[in-house]
């Protein structure tokens, strides 16, 4: 038996639930707070350096990025949030496909059953007419 287009839908969605992290901000003030977070650290730890002349700029972003940033989790939560987009753009694609798929097999179905149906109303008015000539009932046109 085919599926039809809800239950496509449907099983996307639940899809789509289980590619998220478990660790991802439950809001978008949260994901905002986060973030806000972590640049105030960046440009912090960035001011810090440039004030003691300890470091050049480059040096200091190599090290927010090496070290700093990862410790903290962002480039990792940014990585995985990236690719769970990725993974639903995949997925949802796929479906989408499988979508139309089923959509166009459902529409070939109805089209073949509206021919079939037509076709044997048809006959049957035919053979009511045969039958009635047979008989000599006559019946309108």
């Amino acid at each position: 038996m085919s599926e039809n287009s809800q239950t496509i839908v449907k099983r996307v969605r639940d899809k789509i639930q289980s590619l998220h992290p478990q660790n991802r901000p439950k809001t978008r003030a949260d994901l905002d707070k986060r973030f806000r977070q972590s640049i105030h650290y960046a440009v912090g730890e960035t001011f810090k350096h440039a004030e003691k002349k300890e470091k050049s700029a480059i040096e200091v972003a190599d090290q927010l990025l090496d070290n700093d940033l990862n410790q903290q989790n962002v480039y990792t939560q940014f990585r995985d949030g990236i690719g769970a987009l990725y993974a639903q753009d995949e997925l949802i694609r796929d479906e989408l496909n499988q979508l139309k798929t089923v959509e166009n097999a459902q529409g070939r179905r109805n089209a073949v059953w509206r021919f079939v149906s037509t076709l044997a109303v048809g006959g049957a008015i035919l053979v009511i007419y045969a039958v009635a000539g047979w008989l000599d009932i006559a019946l309108p046109l």
